[in-house]
Order: structure tokens, then sequence, then C-alpha cells
């Protein structure tokens, strides 16, 4: 019985061995499991983390990230009438990001192929960590095509404008061209850009898991993007008027150049700036930098005998001399220490000071300016505005060159008070004759009318006057002789059939800077008139550069002022009373001036 149970016992025992042996098998092997687990755990996580940390973190960008890329247009110019001068017009530009790129060699050589684009600069590119890299701005629509079949996940478009002058070469110096990247190069472009300018700006948006755009920026509220349109005070018909004129005037007097502004005398505001050579900006590689500058702005040049007016309007303002005070021109020769000063033709004898400005003494200047004195001479030349910048909006601006008084000697004075030994700009030039024209207020000339977008404007430009220069009853009388040169002296062929005109012509020796003396062959010829002369509405400067059919401004800028005036008078609605009073306002008027105003 005792061994039964002893047996039973070890029996047991052995049972439990097993079984505890067999559950430790069964711990250890699910622990054995779970090390496992956690090892291919770790080693996941490892992978995830270190060795595919970069790819898996663009991954998941490219499914929960979008670029969205907004662009500002850039504002518009117009002229006065509100018609288009620039204008931006949207093409594709082709963008890449680099982290989409599936196949680089291949993406590489298609887009070279189709673009143009060098491929290692397309490398450099799509290998970049950028988000964001340009491939072809402003593409051709048959490359947009075909990268639209290739389906390349990395390409894509943004709406970007391209500017497009409608009206070509009109205008073209004043306006100016922008660059590739919208930036103002030259002109109105250039010198607004802080107003037209176009940007281009990039947000990052976050995607839901359909797609839809998390948290994006709404870039069209943010001020620093917000552009404006230009609306000038250019009337694109007057342009038109003075182009045409223009190229006309040096056409048939061979000049080498030219310039031609008209102004209204009462407010400063400039309604034609025309120059030759000009540009098409549309093209403006296509022509030399040197086309590029604003001859109204950039261009020093010596007046000549347009200045007298100038001289005439000090001496009368201070009491110096009279209109009918009478100064001997020796006959047309007379020296100033060892320099001999001439008149023009046989020279005069015995004149008026209104004779002076009629018939253009070089001699009778001479003397009225000695009679003033040099400090009394240059505190007028620098009350017109010579030798100080107009103020104007446009790029590049010279003040001419004015010497102190104090640097003056007395071949300085003389050569100074008939327009030479100095230089000027046509734009100052053109604002003082206005100065005579509107009663004697200096103003400031302005070219820029209006900034604004739809209904906010956030400039519009008023009248300044800059100070009064000489008093209403000088400016009168200054305004008479100059009418007597168009009646009788040197400026005839300025007559504008059925208005009075108020002119002065100017003739002046180029300063030879090679040799260091004055040419004896190349002149500038310059008219400066105002229409009509018993109410003022145009003032009207012409210079030529260079012409060789005649050397006189009275010969060869005068017809061209006459037919700038007259268009434009005509254009504006204002006829001669005597063809209101036979009711065929147009039939007498000739052809040429009449011809209809049509844009190219």
């Amino acid at each position: 019985m005792k061994q039964r149970n002893t047996a039973r016992i070890d029996t047991e025992n052995v049972s439990a061995a097993r079984l505890r042996t067999w559950r430790n098998m069964r711990i250890g092997f699910v622990l054995l499991v779970f090390l496992l687990m956690f090892g291919v755990v770790v080693v996941r996580l490892f992978n995830l983390m270190l060795i595919n940390r970069d790819k898996l973190i663009t991954l998941a960008e490219s499914q929960h990230r979008v670029i969205s890329t907004h662009i500002t247009k850039r504002g518009n110019i117009y002229d006065t009438n509100g018609i288009d001068l620039a204008v931006s017009v949207e093409m594709n530009s082709v963008y890449a990001c680099p982290y989409k790129v599936a196949d680089l060699e291949y993406e590489v050589a298609l887009l070279s192929e189709i673009t143009s684009v060098e491929r290692s600069e397309l490398v450099k590119k799509l290998s970049s960590d950028s988000n964001f890299v340009w491939v072809k701005r402003r593409a051709n629509p048959s490359v947009v095509s075909i990268l639209d079949e290739e389906h390349l996940e990395s390409i894509g478009y943004v709406k970007e404008d391209k500017r497009f002058y409608p009206h070509g070469d009109l205008a073209g110096p004043v306006i100016g061209f922008v660059g590739t990247d919208n930036l103002g190069l030259a002109g109105l472009e250039y010198k607004m850009d802080e107003y037209l300018h176009s940007t281009v700006s990039h947000y990052i948006a976050i995607k839901d898991n359909r797609g839809n755009k998390l948290f994006e920026v709404d870039p069209t509220k943010a001020p620093a993007l917000k552009n404006y349109d230009l609306t000038l005070t250019l009337d694109v018909y007057i342009q038109y008027i003075a182009e045409r004129e223009l190229a006309r005037g040096i056409k048939e007097t061979s000049a080498s150049g030219g310039c031609a502004i008209v102004m209204d005398p009462n407010t400063g505001e400039v309604l034609a700036l025309a120059g030759y050579p000009g540009y098409d900006p549309n093209r403006f590689l296509d022509s030399p930098p040197e086309t590029w500058l604003n001859r109204a702005t950039s261009w020093n040049f010596e007046p000549g005998s347009t200045f007298k007016i100038f001289l005439a309007a000090g001496a009368l303002e201070d009491g110096v001399a009279d209109v009918e005070d009478v100064i001997d021109c020796e006959g047309g020769s007379f020296h100033v220490g060892p320099v001999e000063f001439t008149d023009h033709e046989s020279g005069f004898g015995l004149l008026s000071v209104s004779d002076i400005i009629t018939h253009s003494s070089n001699i009778g200047a001479v003397k009225l300016g000695m009679l003033m004195g040099s400090d009394r001479y240059y505190h007028y030349i620098t009350s017109f505005g010579f030798g100080d910048f107009t103020g104007i909006s446009l790029p590049g601006e010279e003040k001419g060159i004015i010497r102190e008084a104090s640097l003056w000697n007395d071949v300085n004075l003389a050569t100074a008070a008939f327009g030479q030994g100095l230089s000027v700009t046509p734009i100052q030039l053109i604002t003082a004759a206005a100065t005579i024209a509107n009663g004697g207020e200096l103003m400031k000339p302005y070219i820029v009318k209006e900034i604004g977008s739809g209904d906010d404007c956030i400039f519009t430009a008023e009248p300044e006057v800059r100070r009064r220069v000489i008093s209403e009853e000088t400016a009168r009388l200054v305004m008479e002789m100059m009418e007597r040169v168009v009646d009788e002296g040197t400026g005839t062929d300025a007559v504008v059939e059925g208005f009075k005109v108020a002119g002065k012509t100017g003739t002046a020796q180029i300063f030879d800077h090679v040799t260091g003396t004055y040419s004896k062959t190349e002149y500038n010829a310059s008219f400066v008139g105002i229409v009509p002369a018993d109410d003022p509405k145009l003032v009207i400067l012409v210079v030529l550069e260079r012409p060789t059919t005649s050397i006189y401004g009275g010969d060869v800028a005068a017809p061209v002022f006459s037919a700038i005036a007259a268009s434009t008078m005509y254009y504006l609605g204002e006829f001669p009373e005597y063809l209101y009073a036979r009711g065929d306002a147009l039939t007498s008027l000739d052809e040429d001036a009449t011809e209809p105003v049509v844009l190219p």
C-alpha cells in the first residue's frame, strides 16, 4: 500500500514537472514571439526614422502639401482719355517642383528639348532642395500643349503677365519697358515701378485626405502685393500729331534728331512729349540703348536765342530797360574784351528792346545783359527754373549746366545773354516759356495725372505754382514782343492761320568736346511758341538737332511748330472766329493741316 502511494506521488511529481516545463516553454515561446515582433518594430522604426526619413517626409508632403502661387497683374498705363498705352496680357509660365520629379534624366531631356533651356541649367534646378523653380517664363502655347500630353507630376503652370504696348513706338521713350521679371527698366515703367509692379508670391497650403486646401493664406489681402494703374496727362492724339510733324520736319531738314513738347501753360500738364529717334517698347532690344533715353528730360543743349525772352523779362522786371529803349547794335560787330560778337545777316544799327527780340540781335542782347550785370541776370535765369530739376516724374532728368554768377567774366555774361555757354533741357525751356504765357508764375510740369486702382485712388495731380518769377505786366510786354517775332521778325513761318501766335526762334552752335571749340557747321535750331497769344492754351517747343537744309530755327523749327499747333487746336475744337462766322469751319484749311488724326 505504501509503495503504491509512493509511486503515485512520483508520477504526480513527474507530471507537475512536465507541466511546468511545458508552461515555461510556452512562456518562452510567447516571449520570443514578442521579442521578434519588437525587433521587427525596432528595425521598422529605424528604417522609417533614419534610413528612409527624407524620402518618406517628401512623400507625405507631396500628399498633404500644395504650393499655391499668386501673381499680381502689373498696373496699366492710360492716356488722359483712358486709352491704353501699356497693358498686361496673361501667358502660361512653366514651373517645376523638384521633390516631385520621378525620373530626373528623362524629365531634363524632355524639358530641354521642348523649352530650349540648357540641360545643365535644368539639372541644377530639378535636383535642388527648392520647392519651386521656374522652367520657362511666358512660354509659347505650343510648349504648354506638349507638356500637357506628358502629364508630368512635377510640372505646373502659372498665369503670368507679358507687357504689351498697343500703339507701338508712340511715346516709347516716355512709357519705357519692362524686363523678364516684369520690373520696369526705362521710362515711366521704371520711374513708377513701385506702383505698377507685378509680384510673384508662393504660399504653402495643407490638404486633407480629400484634397481640400486647409489654412491657405489669401494673398489678395496682403497690402504689399497691391498695385495701381497710371493715368497720364498725355493725350494720345496730340502725341501722334507731335510725333508725326516732328518726324516730317527731321526728314525734310535732314536733322539727326529732335524733340517736341506740348504743354498747357496754365497747369503745367504735358500733353505730348515726342523724341526722335524713338523705339518700340514691344521690341526695345531691336533699338540701340541711346534711343531709350527721353530727350525732353535728359538732353542738355545750348538754347541759343530762345533764351533772349528771359533776358528781356528780367531787364523789364528790374527796370533796367523799357520796351522802347534804344540800344546801338554797332552795325553787326562788337567786342567784349578780345572776343568779337556778330549778328546774323548784315547786322543792325539802333534797335529798341522790342526790336532786339523781334530781329534776334545778339549784340543787342549782349548789351542788355551788360546793363543787368551777372548777378541779376543769374538771379532771373535760376528763378525761371534753369539749373534745377523740374521734378517731372520721368527718369534720368538732367538739370542743365548753369555756372554760378561769381564764376562769370564779361565774356561769359555776353554769351549767356543770347543763350550760349550754358545748357538747359527741353522740359526746362518749355516750362520757363509757359511762365511768360500764364502771366509770370513758374508751374511744376507733370505727366502723371492719377494713380489708383478702381475706386482706390491714392494720388491725383493738381497744378502747382512753384513761385512767381515776373509780374503780369512784364509777362504781357514780353508776350507782345514775341508776337512781333512771328508777325514781322525771325519767326514768320510759325504763323497759324486764324490765331495770334507768340514765339521766339533759336539757333545755337554746338560745342565740340573733342576740339574744345564751337563747331562752325553744326547747329541746334529751335522754336518755342504760344497759341493763341491772346488767350494762351498751348505752349509748344520744337528743337531740331543738326539740321542741314538751314541752321536757323525760324526756317526749320518754326514750320514744325505751326503744323503741330494747327492740328492740335483743331483737335481741341478751337477754330478761328471767322470760320465760325462763315459756317464752314474746315473748308478753308489746307489739306495737310487737317488730315484725319489716325493712330498707327
